[in-house]
């Protein structure tokens, strides 16, 4: 199929188009409507959004492909072209391009290294070094916190990462005997579902995490901890990190009911 503009029938519908052809697959644009994309090979509709007009001259950086008025990006990078890097190790002192959200949680997490303040608690040192010149992110579950009180990271706004989903990654260190929950929501606001859940105390070591995401729309990450019943329950983070594709849950037990939404 040659770009161009045409007429074609879809679903009992006449559609004057435009057509020009983008990785395989059909991108058709009526001006000043609406754009859709169609997988030839497949047989099938992609996506469909409504837009007032489709924006030909937006430029996506570090990779990402123009599809439609919608930057389709690479692995790490989010924003609407592509261009924060979403990626932290955490290692420069902060929470780099991530957001320590107020919006419905009670406290802040903390960039620190070495041990936590409260012994029998907390990871020896970070991750990515395993030495006092790294840095991870912690919840502190001394007081004056309370049993179920919470702290959230937000990332930046990932585009719709297309069909093969987008694999997030991370360490996490969930030591003591009264440890909360670690929780990831995919999503915005007060429709986001929880996609990983991990409770209770996990051993004094770093583990890996992994989680799937897919979306049709642009949606944000946010990782929750939240205060066990007791001050031996601090949660650490580290090295958080984006991949095209799928990867498996991480650990199986993971697995979180679906339909939970993100509570305010």
């Amino acid at each position: 199929m040659k770009s161009g503009f045409f007429t074609m029938v879809l679903a009992g519908f006449s559609l004057s188009c435009f057509t020009r052809k983008t990785k395989g697959i059909h991108l058709f644009e009526r001006p000043n409507d609406s754009m859709f994309v169609l997988d030839l090979k497949r047989r099938s509709l992609v996506t469909a959004t409504a837009s007032a007009s489709i924006h030909i001259g937006l430029t996506c950086l570090n990779g990402g492909t123009l599809l439609g008025a919608t930057c389709l990006c690479t692995s790490r990078f989010a924003g609407k072209r592509c261009q924060i890097d979403a990626d932290c190790t955490f290692d420069a002192g902060t929470v780099c391009n991530w957001a320590d959200t107020h919006a419905g949680d009670t406290f802040d997490w903390i960039v620190y290294h070495e041990e936590t303040p409260t012994d029998d608690t907390g990871p020896e040192n970070d991750h990515s070094l395993g030495t006092a010149n790294g840095s991870y992110a912690f919840i502190e579950s001394s007081a004056p916190r309370i049993k179920d009180e919470k702290a959230r990271l937000q990332s930046p706004v990932f585009n719709p990462p297309g069909p093969e989903g987008l694999c997030l990654h991370f360490w996490y260190n969930m030591n003591g005997e009264t440890i909360g929950q670690l929780n990831v929501y995919k999503g915005n606001g007060s429709t986001a579902e929880l996609v990983w859940a991990l409770s209770g105390n996990q051993g004094t070591q770093w583990k890996e995490g992994m989680v799937t995401l897919v979306s049709l729309e642009k949606f944000v990450v946010t990782i929750e901890a939240t205060v066990g019943d007791g001050y031996l329950g601090d949660i650490a983070l580290d090295d958080v990190s984006f991949a095209s594709g799928t990867c498996p849950q991480t650990p199986h037990q993971a697995t979180s009911p679906s339909g939970i939404l993100m509570g305010r």
